[in-house]
């Protein structure tokens, strides 16, 4: 039976810190794929340049790569704990931490790990290197932890909350934000000895934060959320790019992860909802054609794009499992979901990749 569930959107970040987003109306050619020898669920990865980095995950598995990611060696660390972040403040000094509170530091580069002793056994789910002597790290209950002197001593900064903490991204040694559960965002310029909450105007996980700049960063979480700033997290708004439709402009977002496309309509008797049991979804007497204008948060560049909307309870009659023309009531937002992928090629821009676009980070198709 085909589930009436909007899937976990993927929040893709393969560096230590992401640019803020535009939308990109074109395409491009895709690059080389890098052919993994290890079947181990990874959780986190950071890179000090282009071909230098470090991945972790189950297990205590720590891999190295030096010609960005198209080999991959093993680095040996004392445990079979999960180790869920990777950060390193130069190529040669790094911490992973993980499971347990568990943290591990290293001076040459990964070849060898040195277990440190926590402030905390609660898991530590994401780390921040600030220099060669300094790093935080926060996690589960609203652990978190700091070091100035290189790890000989943790000191506990446990926020008052009790609040998962996934994302941390610093610009310096003092600024800083951390992100997680019920939409909490936390911004610092004391390196996490005092934190103020920034409203976000929501209450979705977020599981990652990350700053170009002190003034510009993004958030990111479940149902595909993707939050932005300007001004140092003084305000978050929603989206990766807006979407005009029916003459009214939404924030709106790429998403992986939903089964089919979510917008207000504005219109009942254009779009009635379907009854009982799938009210969420579109059930239209014939399958309309539609379009709406994309414009990237910069304000370009633009473009159109083209869809259409069916009656799901038909749809879900036949044997298929995946349909282009599905579509449901969305909250104030455009979700571009799994039918937007439907013949054509979406591409992500990588931070300070270059291409025939320019650098990313952006979307391109």
């Amino acid at each position: 039976m085909y589930k009436n569930i909007k899937f976990l959107g993927v929040f893709i970040y393969l560096v230590c810190s992401l640019l803020s987003a535009d939308l990109f109306v074109f395409a491009q050619p895709p690059g080389e794929l890098c052919e993994p020898k290890f079947r181990h669920n990874m959780y986190a990865v950071c890179f000090t340049d282009a071909k230098l980095g470090w991945a972790c995950g189950d297990n205590g598995i720590v891999y190295h790569t030096v010609d960005g990611g198209f080999n991959w060696d093993i680095q040996p660390v004392d445990t079979t704990e999960s180790l869920f972040a990777v950060s390193f403040a130069n190529s040669e000094v790094g911490w992973v931490v993980g499971n347990k509170g568990l943290i591990f530091h290293t001076i040459d580069g990964g070849k060898t790990w040195k277990s440190q002793k926590s402030s905390t056994e609660k898991i530590l789910f994401n780390a921040k290197a600030l220099s060669a002597d300094k790093a935080i790290a926060c996690g589960d209950w609203g652990n978190i932890a700091y070091t100035s002197d290189g790890g000989e001593t943790w000191e506990d900064r446990t926020y008052p909350k009790d609040v998962m903490m996934y994302g941390i991204d610093f610009v310096d040694e003092n600024e800083g934000w951390i992100a997680g559960e019920f939409g909490m965002i936390l911004h610092t310029t004391d390196s996490g000895a005092t934190w103020e909450v920034q409203a976000t105007g929501v209450e979705n996980m977020l599981y990652s934060v990350s700053f170009s700049t002190k003034l510009e960063g993004l958030a990111g979480g479940i149902d595909g959320l993707i939050l932005r700033t300007v001004d140092g997290g003084n305000t978050w708004q929603k989206g990766e790019f807006m979407t005009t439709f029916n003459g009214i402009s939404y924030s709106s977002f790429l998403d992986t992860g939903t089964n089919g496309l979510f917008f207000p309509s504005h219109y009942s008797n254009l779009f009635p909802n379907c009854p009982s049991p799938n009210l969420d979804w579109y059930c239209p007497w014939s399958t309309i054609s539609l379009s709406a204008n994309n414009t990237g948060s910069s304000g370009s560049p633009r473009g159109t794009v083209s869809f259409h909307i069916g009656n799901f309870d038909s749809l879900t009659t036949s044997p298929n499992n995946v349909f282009a023309e599905i579509g449901g009531d969305g909250a104030g937002e455009f979700d571009w979901g799994l039918p937007f992928y439907f013949g054509r090629n979406v591409y992500i821009g990588l931070e300070g990749r270059e291409s025939s676009l320019g650098s990313g980070l952006y979307w391109a198709y």
